[in-house]
C-alpha cells in the first residue's frame, strides 16, 4: 500500500547553480549532499559507470525531523550520456515486496526489482508510469519491521 509522497526530484546540469537558486532565492534548506556510484546505483537504475551527486532539501515550512521532500540530482556525465534526463517522484510504501508484486500484476513496468540500499535502512525500486516517467517506491525497513531483510 502506498502510504505517502516521499519526495520530488529534478535532474540538473549545474548543481552549484541549482543549489544557489533553490537555497538562496527560493529559501529551501540543504539537509545533505552525497555522491554515489558503483554496483548499487547500476542495479537500481541500470547502466554502467554512472555517478550521481544529489542534494536533499527541506521545503518551505518543513521541520528538520521530517524527511526532506525535494531532491536535486546531477549525473557525473552529461545528462544525455547518463541516460537519465528527467527527475522522478517517490512514494513511501508499507511493504515493498507486496507492492512490487501488486503493481507488476497490474502491468507496471519496472527498471529494477526491490533492492536494499547500502545503508540497510531503506529498500527501493524504480518503476515507470505509462509515459515512461520514473517512479521510486521506498520502504523504511527498520521503522516498519525493526530488522533488516
Amino acid at each position: 500500500m502506498i502510504k505517502n509522497l516521499r519526495h520530488v526530484c529534478i535532474v540538473v546540469g549545474d548543481l552549484r547553480k541549482a543549489v544557489r537558486f533553490y537555497k538562496g532565492i527560493l529559501g529551501l534548506k540543504v539537509e545533505k549532499t552525497r555522491t554515489i556510484k558503483g554496483p548499487y546505483l547500476e542495479k537500481v537504475l541500470g547502466g554502467q559507470g554512472r555517478q550521481l551527486t544529489y542534494v536533499k532539501m527541506y521545503g518551505p515550512g518543513q521541520r528538520n525531523n521530517e524527511k526532506p521532500i525535494f531532491e536535486l540530482h546531477c549525473w557525473g556525465k552529461s545528462r544525455a550520456a547518463s541516460g537519465i534526463t528527467r527527475g522522478h517522484i517517490a512514494f513511501t510504501v508499507s511493504d515493498l515486496d507486496k507492492e512490487y508484486a501488486r503493481l507488476r500484476k497490474s502491468g507496471v513496468r519496472f527498471v529494477s526489482e526491490p533492492v536494499m540500499a547500502p545503508d540497510g535502512v531503506t529498500k527501493l525500486c524504480f518503476g515507470l508510469d505509462p509515459d515512461g516517467n520514473l517512479i521510486e517506491f521506498m520502504e523504511d525497513i527498520q521503522k516498519n519491521r525493526g530488522n533488516k531483510r
